[in-house]
């Protein structure tokens, strides 16, 4: 089987769908430059948009990070992907999981922190950048880690290029269409505070992740 995936915000507490976008939902179907819903993200962290300089991660349905875990066991818990899906933990009352959980604050897992109430995760959709957008916003920029990708230096096969946001902000990587070579950058912006710019910002690090299939 395969791993679906979906890229949720966790500031602004929103998701996208890549049917939304006549895209498919596995990592290595949709993880592409010029993909529609890659590129609607990317929109999304541009400047003055809702998204800019928030936490991101691209949620996988098989991630087995304890994100979201039930207050009185630790062997309960909602993955980020489940959580997504708004009508599912806010709305059904056969729900397994309540609305109660205690959740990791910046990428680290705190089983006895206090719980805390999340209001419901929203699919919302938004344009993706146009194809002029596309060569101006190439700087995909971690406020987190002090560290950015020019997307111009991605390695193009025939005109197939890897979009490196979906491949550092995965949660997981598992099952087939999925991003399967080795590489020390894969899920490592995950979680962490990003956007989109036309310029490199002063003192961040360039990396050159080179994601290729």
């Amino acid at each position: 089987m395969g791993e679906y995936y979906k890229p949720v915000c966790l500031d602004s507490k929103e998701w996208l769908n890549c049917y939304d976008y006549d895209s498919l939902a596995k990592l290595m179907e949709h993880g592409w430059m010029r993909n529609p819903l890659v590129n609607a993200v990317m929109r999304l962290l541009t400047p003055d948009e809702r998204w800019y300089k928030s936490r991101i991660v691209w949620a996988g349905d098989y991630d087995e990070e304890k994100r979201f875990v039930h207050p009185s066991t630790v062997r309960g818990y909602v993955n980020w992907y489940k959580k997504a899906y708004t009508e599912y933990y806010e709305h059904d009352p056969n729900s397994a999981f309540p609305n109660l959980y205690s959740v990791c604050h910046e990428g680290e897992y705190y089983k006895n922190k206090p719980a805390i109430t999340f209001t419901s995760f929203k699919k919302v959709n938004d344009e993706p950048l146009s194809n002029t957008e596309m060569k101006e916003f190439i700087y995909l920029i971690n406020h987190t880690k002090k560290q950015f990708v020019d997307l111009s230096k991605c390695p193009d096969n025939d005109g197939w290029i890897v979009h490196p946001l979906p491949v550092l902000t995965a949660g997981s990587f598992s099952g087939g269409g999925t991003y399967h070579p080795e590489s020390e950058y894969k899920g490592t912006w995950k979680g962490h505070r990003l956007s989109a710019e036309k310029e490199a910002p002063e003192g961040y690090k360039e990396i050159i992740p080179n994601f290729h299939e």
